[in-house]
C-alpha cells in the first residue's frame, strides 16, 4: 500500500499533473485511484505495475500520455 502511494505521489509531483490526469491515464476513475492512493483499495496488479513503471521510467510516463 506504502509503495502504490509513493509511486502516486511521485508520479504527480514529477509530471506535474492532477490526479485526475493520472487517473485518466491508468484507466481507472479518480474515486479508485484516490481510494488505491489512501489504501482503501488495492490496485489490481496490472495497475500496480503500471504505476510502478511510470513511476521508475520517466520516458514510460510521456509514451503513455501521448
Amino acid at each position: 500500500r506504502i509503495q502504490t502511494q509513493q509511486y502516486i505521489d511521485q508520479i504527480i509531483v514529477r509530471e506535474e499533473i492532477r490526479q485526475i490526469d493520472l487517473a485518466a491515464i491508468l484507466g481507472v476513475t479518480p474515486e479508485h485511484l484516490s481510494a488505491m492512493k489512501n489504501g482503501t483499495r488495492l490496485p489490481s496488479y496490472s495497475s500496480f505495475n503500471f504505476l510502478r513503471t511510470l513511476a521508475v521510467n520517466e520516458s514510460a510516463f510521456r509514451d503513455a500520455a501521448t
